[in-house]
């Protein structure tokens, strides 16, 4: 469109255009002028087409298992519950377990999303956990303990609604993973398994 985009001084021999949009194409014409300021007609039109954004994506994946213990039922398994308790008092704590696979690249952000079905004024601390335990079997007497210090710790939530736990310094790429929800209050939290 005619528009002057830059004017470098001579000793330049290169030059980057960064208010451009991915995926469309430019036309540049380069101009000279000599030492008496004389301006020379256009070069011949350099089409360029920029580059699309690329390794960007959202991929969401669903907990393959998951399950909580109960203290007062410490022999007994709630792998198959459809809700899934974090409690002080009675002692309940959440398990959650991913496998990621298919990422390419770097991963920017993790987030475990849990959808709210009893709200709380202190959601518990999500802690990382050894992967090796299984849904149907898991017990408060033999649930792995909580790895490292806390992963993320929100404070009040709501019913109907999503809740994110950050967890990017721990999901990496391509792996399994695991979690615990350890509480922090009697006033539970109960989300949708």
């Amino acid at each position: 469109d005619g528009v002057l985009v830059a004017s470098v001084a001579g000793s330049v021999l290169g030059w980057s255009d960064v208010g451009v949009v991915a995926s469309t194409t430019y036309g540049y014409e380069v101009r000279a002028r000599d030492a008496a300021g004389n301006v020379s007609g256009p070069g011949v039109a350099a089409p360029v087409t920029t580059p699309p954004v690329s390794g960007v994506s959202t991929v969401t994946f669903v907990a393959d298992a998951d399950a909580y213990v109960a203290q007062n039922s410490a022999n007994s398994s709630f792998g198959a519950a459809t809700t899934l308790l974090s409690d002080g008092s009675p002692a309940m704590r959440t398990y959650l377990r991913f496998a990621v696979s298919g990422v390419s690249g770097t991963v920017t952000a993790a987030k475990v999303r849990l959808w709210v079905v009893d709200p709380t004024s202190n959601a518990p601390q999500l802690f990382g956990t050894t992967t090796g335990w299984s849904e149907p079997t898991l017990t408060w007497n033999n649930q792995p303990g909580a790895v490292g210090s806390v992963l993320s710790d929100l404070g009040s939530v709501s019913t109907g609604t999503w809740i994110e736990y950050p967890v990017t310094t721990v999901v990496t790429g391509n792996g399994t993973y695991a979690f615990v929800l350890m509480p922090q209050s009697s006033n539970g939290l109960d989300v949708s398994s």
